[in-house]
């Protein structure tokens, strides 16, 4: 017996091997089927849409000038717009110094050169008198500078010129006791109040 047990297993294996190769389940082919997507159309049109966009920053100002006297004066008047956080258009007035002392000024200006000129006239014609007296008595050579009067005409020229000068910034300094804003803005800060006396440098406020 022990002699033919591996021929026996042997043979039964085969037999169930044979079993199962002809016992096993035939495949069944399938018709593959397609899941069709539902797709929905529509017409496109372009439009203009202001899109919100929430950010954070520092908003800095395009200009910024410290407000600086040129005159010395009082604080006469001042705008409600001059107030620190108050805004103001271009061409409005933020405040007005004290301008009697170069009203005085002006008008003594304008006197030097009414005087001034009225000398340089009359050198001029004293000039030209003595340049004919020389040609009649001068026997035709060139006369001197101070015979001709050259000095005289040259300093009533130089005088009158001064008093055009002093003319012109009197005008200026007249004009600056009236501060006329230059630009639309914003009130930063605000150094004076009426009757304040500022000079030359005074840093009246910034805007």
């Amino acid at each position: 017996m022990k002699k033919y047990i591996g021929l026996i297993i042997l043979s039964v294996s085969i037999l169930i091997t044979m079993f199962l190769i002809i016992s096993k389940p035939s495949a069944i082919a399938e018709k593959q089927t397609y899941a069709i997507p539902y797709v929905k159309t529509s017409e496109i049109t372009s439009i203009t849409k202001r899109a919100t966009i929430y950010t954070q920053g520092i908003i800095k100002p395009e200009i910024e000038l410290n407000l600086i006297s040129e005159v010395s004066s009082k604080v006469k008047w001042m705008s409600d717009k001059i107030e620190p956080g108050s805004s103001f258009s271009s061409g409005d007035t933020l405040y007005i110094l004290d301008g009697r002392d170069y009203e005085l000024t002006l008008i003594a200006a304008k006197s030097e050169v009414i005087n001034a000129e009225f000398n340089l006239e009359r050198e001029r014609a004293e000039s030209e008198l003595a340049k004919k007296e020389w040609e009649r008595v001068g026997s035709g050579s060139l006369g001197s500078d101070l015979a001709l009067r050259k000095p005289q005409m040259a300093q009533a020229l130089a005088t009158f010129e001064a008093a055009k000068a002093r003319l012109e910034q009197s005008k200026r300094n007249l004009k600056r006791t009236i501060f006329i804003a230059p630009f639309d803005g914003i009130v930063r800060s605000c150094n004076i109040e009426i009757g304040t006396t500022v000079f030359p440098g005074t840093i009246i406020g910034n805007i």
